[in-house]
């Protein structure tokens, strides 16, 4: 029952009559860069495949002509034995063990709101894009541009058969995630001797931001580099920029700082062969 609407039931009939709007507040939600879009989860997958739910653009409708048309493939590529070793050894998580069929990736629908609109230049794809000054190596899309069409049925390719398929799925995914981090060394609010240097730059309800502190004598500004010591004694320390620092409002003796992290030449394609005192800019 719906108490604003004088506890009025909501049935399935008022889903399917409403499912077309409940589907386009759903694509319009925001979610994190990093995450999948709210649209293409099952049960709104669903919702789309029972009532033929289309996403075009608003108060326009486009006439599409579907046409059949033999599945394309990608012609695999012939290695040698170390070429294919070292591309198994350094590029694991972005091979397909799977599929070994490599079929031309889907394309946006090209008339759907989201396609139609542009980059907005600030979010993390688009500041990585060569037009925005970025390296342009990766081909993610920018976050507003994000075509339902295209992720709904992506989604339905890479649907497992059953419950536990896509319960496993999502265990790896969260898995994932969490091999790509590397736990740092925490020391103890008691061990260092912190005073922050000057006035904040910035304070909300929880952060208080500065651009100097003094830690043990040294002094740190934005900018500096420095070496973060890791918690497992097989990781050597991370070399890093400092982007911003802080400390938090409900621990005034702790302090914090986001930083740019290098990587050593030994875990890029040079391996070994690399300068052991060179490091390279990631994107991390």
């Amino acid at each position: 029952k719906i108490p604003e609407l004088d506890d009025k039931k909501m049935t399935e009939e008022m889903l399917h009559k409403h499912a077309q709007f409940v589907c386009d507040q759903v694509v319009s939600l925001e979610t994190n860069e990093d995450d999948d879009p709210l649209i293409t989860l099952p049960c709104m997958r669903e919702l789309i495949k029972l009532m033929g739910i289309k996403f075009g653009k608003r108060k326009i409708r486009a006439k599409i002509d579907y046409k059949k048309v033999d599945k394309k493939s990608w012609t695999k590529a012939t290695t040698t034995p170390l070429v294919r070793k070292t591309f198994e050894s350094f590029f694991t998580n972005q091979l397909d063990k799977t599929n070994h069929e490599l079929v031309l990736r889907r394309k946006r629908c090209g008339i759907c709101e989201a396609c139609q609109l542009p980059d907005c230049g600030e979010c993390n794809a688009c500041r990585a894009m060569a037009k925005f000054g970025g390296h342009g190596r990766t081909k993610k899309a920018c976050v507003r541009r994000l075509c339902p069409n295209m992720a709904v049925q992506q989604a339905e390719d890479s649907e497992p058969e059953d419950e536990d398929d896509y319960q496993i799925m999502v265990e790896k995914k969260i898995q994932d995630k969490l091999e790509d981090t590397v736990p740092v060394k925490l020391t103890g609010v008691n061990s260092r001797n912190i005073k922050w240097i000057g006035e904040p730059v910035k304070a909300d309800s929880t952060k208080i931001y500065y651009e100097k502190v003094e830690i043990d004598g040294a002094e740190l500004q934005i900018g500096d580099y420095v070496m973060v010591e890791t918690s497992q004694p097989n990781i050597p320390a991370l070399v890093a920029r400092v982007v911003y620092m802080w400390k938090e409002t409900f621990n005034l003796k702790a302090g914090y700082f986001h930083g740019e992290v290098f990587i050593r030449s030994s875990e890029t394609v040079l391996g070994e062969v690399g300068d052991p005192r060179e490091v390279f800019l990631g994107d991390k």
